[in-house]
């Protein structure tokens, strides 16, 4: 994997297509178009995504892991000027923790019901 500067990852871990999935599109998709360097992560590579079609229609680099938290640490590790954008739970789970022993800013957005535990969150009736 190529090495950028001021780098986004956005992380996630998905089997199919679905709303997740469609707004990682928009995202980095937006991200592209305003000359932020992106990289869509997949935690697992399950075998084919509709998503990684997609993305490569539009240029946008994406990595595929094997799933371990040991090959997530060593792929941020690999990285300078890292900011990671994690989707669903596992990716929140697994990207907190490897961004945290790095260094790595990080932010969650939860989706379809999921919980924030962490010290502060926003939800959809506080805005």
């Amino acid at each position: 994997m190529k090495s950028f500067n001021k780098l986004v990852w956005i992380l996630l871990d998905s089997r199919q297509p679905g709303s997740i999935e469609t707004y990682v599109l928009q995202l980095a998709e937006g991200l592209s178009q305003h000359n932020i360097n992106v990289c869509v992560v997949f935690l697992n590579n399950y075998g084919f995504h509709p998503l990684r079609r997609a993305l490569h229609q539009q240029h946008i680099e994406n990595l595929s892991l094997d799933g371990t938290i040991a090959s997530l640490c060593h792929e941020l590790r690999m990285q300078s000027s890292l900011f990671i954008h994690t989707h669903g739970y596992k990716a929140g789970i697994l990207g907190c923790f490897c961004a945290r022993l790095l260094l790595n800013p990080i932010v969650s957005t939860y989706h379809s019901g999921e919980i924030c535990s962490e010290k502060f969150s926003i939800s959809n009736s506080a805005i």
